[in-house]
């Protein structure tokens, strides 16, 4: 009877084993695999407005941003041109616990251009150029999968110190900005 008992408790051992085992190699299938890339749109100083395209590093990240739009009607040619360069690095991910989505907190620091042109066409109205740069970092908060597949929504606060005219800059201002996005990551 002893026999039977040992070998009944090894038996019973090694189906637990093989079990849990394959529940373990289950779950690694299931869990996020990090990103390479992602696009969205993005909206605020210092991350431009526009077509978003980032660019991951493990934990670091690089982002450009696009947004070009021209208009003409008989009075008046208009240009709006809006260029960002920024880079970031997640200081902390958080998985999903309960109702609380994933959330990852980064900092990120960058470059904004904007060029605007309104032209008269008919000369009763002087030309406006207004050309402005922004400079600094900022910190913020990623909610969906940070640096994973999927769907994410970020927002962030910007230090952010403004220059009149590209060619030849002049300090304008020193703010507090916001921006925001949402970006899809494959």
């Amino acid at each position: 009877m002893r026999r039977v008992n040992t070998s009944f408790f090894c038996l019973i051992s090694m189906i637990l084993f093989c079990c849990f085992s394959s529940v373990s190699f289950a779950n690694d299938d299931i869990l996020p695999r990090p990103v390479k890339q992602a696009v969205g749109f993005s909206a605020g100083w210092l991350t431009g407005n526009g077509v978003t395209y980032r660019r991951y590093l493990n934990n670091h990240f690089f982002q450009g941003t696009f947004a070009g739009i021209t208009s003409s009607d008989q009075n008046q040619d208009h240009l709006y041109v809006n260029a960002a360069l920024s880079a970031g690095t997640y200081l902390h991910k958080m998985e999903s616990r309960g109702i609380i989505p994933p959330l990852g907190l980064k900092i990120i620091a960058g470059a904004d251009i904007v060029v605007e042109r309104r032209e008269s066409n008919n000369g009763t109205k002087p030309d406006e150029i207004a050309d402005m740069s922004y400079y600094g970092g900022g910190i913020g908060l990623e909610i969906g999968n940070p640096g994973y597949g999927g769907l994410s929504l970020w927002l962030s606060t910007n230090y952010v110190v403004a220059f009149k005219r590209i060619t030849s800059p002049s300090f304008e201002r020193f703010n507090i900005r916001p921006a925001m996005g949402i970006i899809y990551g494959w």
